[in-house]
């Protein structure tokens, strides 16, 4: 006599759950899922709307589309004038050039500028309006009383992406809290700090100064970015009186522990004109290409637990310890062409999550690791890890991924065989 396997309802339904879920999902770690913004310094438009670059159109345009980077502050706003900052004839092609390009351009305007908050608020409605800018940063933000107010109204203009210069947090410039309503609050390096006038380069490079800032904006604005920059032009000065091997492994440093700390990098590339950097003239271009491809945080992904430290409005009492739980990734950039390997958390997902679940009902799962190769002119071979933080995410844009398709067919397959088995 033969026995019949007792199938119940809920068990196909979950594997059909299942199923579906890996045809809309993939990991996290996959290129092109919701990566981070790769910030540049490209300052090549004056307020007076001409050119301001270090280097001229013909070598700085094509040099900041190759760099990799996404996001890019091209131009500064300063003085009363509304039409600061908005490019001429002649410039507006070199604009027009990079945005073909994909990369979303960023002004700049002045909290230190006599102007009142609407004055500002107006500026900022100008340049949005006139269509160039994706992206807002207001310099010298917290030495502003009215600082939220200027927030708010550049928001009510149209300003989705508003990054603030927080680097007098801390200081005598440091007026008011911290405002709200901010996509991503930037910070200097401390190492490199006026306010730090003997620095150990021999030494940590991420300072207490900085993972307190990291800490209080990663559990105050959660939804924000938190970002690192060189301060122009006092600290990309400093950087450029070193030696090419010290701005390299200073660079190097700032650039791989992203994802340690939790922050995106502002690489320079190219500042103003008339004594900005010069990553060309410096000799660290190609190095820093190399950076952004292998040491972003839209490549590697990590799970550190930054320990959480005192914070004060002023940082007057602080106070933090170093409780991280990741393993460093080491690299030395170069410029040849390697292989990133991404592999897949679809086995770790059913074997972790799935098969717990189901054991009662069945022996046996199929579970298929899928390893997605793709190459890049200039990145590390690394191994993704699969960590608590790298889950599920739905894809950014229309389409699914084909690995995430087959897993879903093969999960799908499998539940209607189960189904159909009679024994």
């Amino acid at each position: 006599m033969t026995n019949r396997v007792k199938w119940k309802p809920w068990i196909t339904c979950t594997l059909f759950a299942i199923g579906l879920i890996l045809a809309t999902s993939k990991p996290s770690a996959v290129e092109g899922a919701s990566p981070t913004p790769i910030f540049a310094y490209g300052m090549i438009i004056g307020s007076s709307g001409g050119w301001d670059g270090v280097e001229p159109p013909s070598v700085e345009i094509p040099a900041i589309i190759s760099s990799g980077a996404t996001y890019v502050r091209v131009a500064g706003a300063s003085g009363p004038a509304l039409s600061a900052g908005i490019p001429d004839s002649t410039d507006a092609a070199y604009l027009s050039r990079l945005r073909q390009a994909g990369i979303n351009l960023g002004v700049a305007i002045f909290g230190q500028d006599a102007l009142t908050a609407d004055q500002l608020i107006q500026k900022g409605l100008t340049l949005k309006r006139s269509g160039w800018y994706d992206w807002i940063f207001v310099d010298d933000a917290l030495s502003r009383s009215d600082i939220q107010q200027i927030i708010d109204g550049l928001r009510n203009d149209g300003w989705d992406e508003i990054m603030i210069n927080a680097s007098p947090t801390g200081t005598s410039k440091q007026v008011s809290p911290m405002p709200g309503g901010v996509w991503a609050y930037a910070f200097h390096f401390y190492l490199l700090s006026k306010d730090n006038p003997n620095p150990d380069l021999s030494g940590p490079t991420i300072l207490p100064q900085d993972i307190a800032f990291l800490n209080y904006i990663h559990s105050t604005f959660p939804t924000s970015l938190a970002v690192m920059k060189l301060e122009v032009p006092p600290e990309t000065a400093r950087l450029a009186s070193y030696p090419l091997s010290t701005q390299e492994s200073l660079l190097n440093s700032f650039a791989s522990q992203q994802a340690t700390y939790g922050y995106t990098m502002i690489y320079p590339l190219f500042t103003d004109g008339g004594g900005g950097y010069d990553s060309i003239a410096e000799g660290t271009y190609q190095y820093q290409v190399a950076l952004i491809e292998n040491a972003s945080p839209a490549t590697f992904e990590s799970s550190s637990t930054v320990s959480t430290a005192s914070y004060s409005s002023n940082m007057s009492s602080l106070s933090s310890s170093n409780g991280n739980t990741v393993t460093t990734l080491e690299f030395t950039p170069s410029v040849s062409s390697h292989t990133t390997r991404v592999v897949s958390s679809t086995s770790t997902f059913i074997s972790n999550r799935i098969l717990p679940a189901l054991t009662s009902s069945y022996t046996t799962i199929m579970a298929v690791t899928v390893e997605l190769t793709t190459s890049t002119t200039t990145t590390v071979t690394a191994l993704a890890s699969t960590s608590t933080s790298s889950g599920l995410t739905p894809p950014t844009i229309a389409g699914f991924p084909w690995e995430s398709i087959m897993a879903g067919v093969i999960v799908g397959m499998i539940a209607l065989a189960i189904a159909r088995r009679r024994k």
